[in-house]
C-alpha cells in the first residue's frame, strides 16, 4: 500500500514521518479479501488554519458526489458513546461516527473546532472497503496544522493504482484554507457542526456507497 503524504510545505513525506510528526497518525488498509475494488488512501496533505479535516473522493479522475464519509473518535476500540451507530457494514472500522456526504466537488468538510490531539478516524462508508486514516487531528500548540486532507480513490484491486496528482496550491497560504472551508460548506465551530448533527441520522442509499 503506497500513499502519498506531503507536508505543510507541499514536500513529500513518508508513513514513517507521518506517524512521528503526527502523535502516531497511520493508515489501516482496507480488507480487500473477495473484493473487486475498494477506496485506496491515494494521498493525505498536511495543512495548516481552519480547524477542518477535509475528506476528498474520486471515481478516477471524477469527484464522487454524494458519497458517504465517517469521521469518528476518540479512538476505533472505543468510539464515544454521544456518536451515533453507524448502518451495519462488513467494511465498517467501527461501530460509532458521524457520517457526511461528499457535494458536487467530492469533498466534504468535517468541522473539529478547538479540539487538539490524534482523536480521529476516517474512511469512505461503502460497500467496498475502504482505508483509514486514523490517529489523525490537529497537533498541540500549532495553529491548527496536521494531516487533514485525505482523498480516496476508488481502485480495481488488480490493477496497479496510479500516482495521484500533486496540489498545485501551497498548503501554508491562508486564503486557500479559507477558500477550502467555504467550499465544503464547513466553517470551524464545535467539534460536531449544526451541518454535521443534521447529517448523521441520514439514511444511507447503498445505490450511492458504490
Amino acid at each position: 500500500m503506497t500513499v502519498e503524504i506531503y507536508d505543510i510545505d507541499g514536500t513529500p513525506r513518508t508513513a514513517a514521518w507521518l506517524a512521528a510528526a503526527y502523535d502516531g497518525c497511520y493508515v489501516l488498509p482496507a480488507n480487500t479479501a473477495g473484493a473487486s475494488e475498494y477506496w485506496r488512501l491515494a494521498a493525505v496533505y498536511c495543512t495548516t488554519g481552519p480547524a477542518v479535516l477535509k475528506a476528498e473522493a474520486r471515481r478516477g479522475v471524477t469527484p464522487a458526489a454524494n458519497q458517504p464519509i465517517v469521521l469518528s473518535w476518540p479512538s476505533l476500540a472505543e468510539p464515544s458513546e454521544h456518536l451515533l451507530p453507524l448502518p451495519p457494514s462488513p467494511n465498517n472500522w467501527t461501530t460509532r461516527g458521524v457520517i457526511q456526504r461528499t457535494e458536487a466537488s467530492g469533498v466534504t468538510g468535517f468541522g473539529l473546532g478547538s479540539t487538539y490531539g490524534p482523536f480521529y478516524s476516517s474512511w469512505v462508508l461503502s460497500s467496498a472497503p475502504s482505508d483509514c486514516l486514523t490517529k489523525t487531528g490537529m497537533k498541540g500548540g500549532t495553529p491548527h496544522n496536521g494531516p487533514l486532507h485525505a482523498v480516496f480513490v476508488l481502485t480495481s484491486v488488480n490493477v496497479e493504482p496510479r500516482p495521484h496528482p500533486r496540489r498545485p496550491a501551497n498548503p501554508r497560504h491562508p486564503g486557500t484554507h479559507r477558500g477550502a472551508a467555504e467550499r465544503v460548506g464547513c466553517a470551524p465551530r464545535s467539534i460536531v457542526s449544526r451541518e454535521t448533527r443534521q447529517v448523521a441520522n441520514a439514511p444511507i442509499d447503498a445505490a450511492l456507497c458504490s
